[in-house]
């Protein structure tokens, strides 16, 4: 079984990355809402971001092939920030509005919490760690791209078609882990990273995922439904 490498959060480590992540993200969105002159360069620099993800996509896997870390039981982007990075990728080329909308409500809250507490599963090496947070900042900046700079925003209500999207993914995925015997969604285990958000042992820590998982997609909608409406307004 790989071990796996967990960042201790308030670590010097920790701030770095969470630093470095963070200023990336700044850059891109200061770039496109005040040096990009209109739509079109914003549209542009949005693709270059796409890229960017889309490149990360197509790497990673071959890279794991290569240092022979690749097993369909961790691999496979069958987590929900993976499956979010996927879609922070081809959105920037092909908008979808469900697809953005599971993007900021499910994907940014889980991106967040990923980068609060960081758990590589594959274990430790420079460029997994980089990947890392290439693919959960890079969801965070996907959807406040599309949203910022870009003028998407979410429909009312939508949290409600991305709680049932939730609900249906998570099944799906737990029937796949039971196939694979994998634990993709951490629907068989609980993670190892110590989160607060994460109460009890198999199968108890699932009411704090609901509970809170909920609760996130219901703040995420206020808070891009509150500024959205004020960036419209004004």
């Amino acid at each position: 079984m790989i071990k796996h490498y967990i960042i201790p959060t308030f670590s010097s480590e920790w701030f770095l990355v969470n630093f470095i992540s963070t200023g990336i993200i700044a850059i891109f969105l200061f770039s496109g809402l005040k040096i990009c002159k209109n739509i079109d360069q914003r549209m542009k620099l949005g693709f270059f971001i796409g890229c960017i993800l889309l490149l990360r996509i197509l790497l990673i896997h071959p890279y794991q092939i290569h240092i022979d870390i690749w097993d369909k039981v961790h691999s496979l982007p069958l987590h929900l920030c993976g499956i979010s990075a996927i879609i922070s990728s081809f959105i920037l080329f092909k908008f979808n509005q469900i697809l953005y909308e599971f993007l900021i409500l499910l994907g940014i809250p889980g991106a967040f919490q990923a980068l609060l507490t960081p758990e590589l599963t594959l274990g430790y090496d420079r460029v997994l760690l980089v990947e890392y947070f290439i693919s959960h900042g890079g969801i965070i900046l996907s959807g406040l791209y599309l949203t910022y700079v870009l003028g998407h925003r979410p429909r009312i209500k939508s949290w409600l078609i991305v709680a049932v999207i939730s609900q249906i993914l998570l099944f799906c995925i737990h029937i796949l882990n039971g196939f694979l015997n994998s634990n993709y969604m951490y629907t068989r285990i609980r993670p190892e990273v110590d989160n607060i958000l994460i109460i009890g042992e198999h199968p108890y820590y699932y009411i704090g995922f609901e509970i809170f998982g909920f609760l996130n997609i219901m703040l995420f909608y206020f808070l891009f439904i509150k500024t959205t409406k004020y960036q419209l307004e004004k």
